[in-house]
């Protein structure tokens, strides 16, 4: 068996219950507030970390334009060199295989002794032992295809042997 003593009369009772009830409120909200204080002190520095990204982002946009900005810009000068290239390319005349080809089209006893040339036509001077290797050697001239509209002088057949010759032609390209 229970027995129950009510000392307390009953608005002693409400008011112990409000009371409580007003502490139990009043701890839930400090809670709360600590809770929030927390919250925010974990909540300023991913703020700044994600303002920083963002600085950070957008340093890298302005970097990125402005570094497709000079690539297009050198891409022309490049452009604007690789046609000043071309044209040089056009003018250039490949000499070496000329000169090449005309070491080979002389015979022994011919001796070349001046050589010059434009990409309209030549001129060369030189000895020669005999008419006949003269005369192998303006074949020769002929028979290729890069030396062309051979021009020999009368004097450079009078002489039978120790010969100075002097031709004239064009290069053909």
């Amino acid at each position: 068996m229970k027995l129950l003593l009510n000392f307390i009369s009953p608005n002693q009772e409400r008011n112990l219950r409000f009371g409580y009830l007003c502490f139990i409120i009043k701890d839930f909200l400090g809670v709360l507030l600590v809770l929030s204080i927390l919250l925010a002190i974990i909540a300023i520095p991913l703020n700044i970390k994600n303002k920083h990204l963002e600085n950070i982002q957008k340093t890298a946009e302005e970097l990125s334009s402005k570094i497709a900005g000079q690539n297009v810009e050198q891409a022309a000068v490049l452009e604007k060199k690789a046609t000043a290239l071309e044209k040089i390319a056009d003018k250039y005349y490949d000499w070496p295989a000329v000169i090449a080809r005309l070491s080979s089209l002389v015979p022994d006893g011919v001796a070349i002794s001046k050589f010059s040339a434009d990409r309209n036509g030549f001129s060369l001077s030189g000895t020669s032992n005999t008419r006949d290797n003269f005369l192998l050697f303006q074949k020769n001239l002929n028979d290729s295809k890069i030396f062309t509209d051979l021009e020999s002088p009368l004097e450079n057949y009078i002489q039978e042997n120790s010969l100075i010759f002097n031709l004239k032609g064009k290069i053909s390209q």
